[in-house]
């Protein structure tokens, strides 16, 4: 689905009062409890309380260099960090699945899931950034999938890529579990062992915290 297209579905819906009642947080914040990730993400997320959309817009108005991600690099050549500015983030997270052609509402809880939409976050088995991407994964899927190399400190190369692997595992998987499954655990670990306890835990989450975005509430 395109961006534009979801997103005034999204502000349509709202406006009109017809957003689709969100499915209960509960099931998320279960699934989160019983799944050791590298953040607890427990603890800096209250999954009982979202809240619409409103900043989930196409086409920033900001001037170039303000957050979007595309314009205005600093000196060393690097895009500006978010700084941790909410707005700016989702609205790249969404702009990078609608440039691989998946729905922003799985990358926006890929993303939420992994780092809680923290750029600096880095795991203890050294995942970074947003889309948590362990740096050998970039180096080899960097040019494979996106052309070039990336910088994972980065966060517009950190969503591109993540979103780039997301797609590939769902053209090579055709499902969203299977293709989840394959970003936690690992494709070849998938093929060989199936799906681990952890790894059903995982994808159960990361659906129904994409089920509540798409309906209209965004995690706080």
């Amino acid at each position: 689905m395109r961006l534009r297209s979801l997103l005034a579905g999204l502000l349509a819906g709202i406006s009109c009062g017809a957003v689709t009642a969100p499915v209960s947080p509960a099931a998320v914040e279960a699934g989160m409890k019983a799944l050791t990730l590298p953040i607890a993400l427990r603890a800096v997320v209250h999954m009982a309380s979202f809240e619409t959309p409103a900043i989930l817009r196409p086409a920033s108005s900001e001037p170039a260099g303000s957050g979007s991600g595309h314009a205005g690099l600093q000196p060393d050549g690097r895009r500006p960090p978010l700084q941790g500015r909410r707005e700016a983030t989702i609205q790249l997270l969404s702009e990078a699945a609608d440039r691989h052609e998946v729905e922003p509402s799985l990358v926006l809880a890929l993303s939420f899931w992994e780092s809680a939409w923290d750029e600096s976050r880095v795991s203890s088995t050294g995942a970074v950034g947003l889309m948590q991407i362990q740096p050998e994964v970039a180096a080899a899927e960097g040019p494979r999938l996106v052309g070039r190399e990336v910088d994972l400190q980065d966060p517009y190369d950190n969503a591109d890529l993540g979103a780039a692997i997301l797609k590939a595992n769902l053209e090579a998987y055709g499902s969203k579990e299977r293709a989840l499954a394959a970003y936690y655990q690992g494709a070849s670990s998938l093929e060989q062992d199936g799906p681990y306890p952890d790894t059903q835990q995982y994808v159960q989450g990361i659906l129904a915290l994409a089920a509540q975005i798409a309906a209209g509430h965004l995690p706080r």
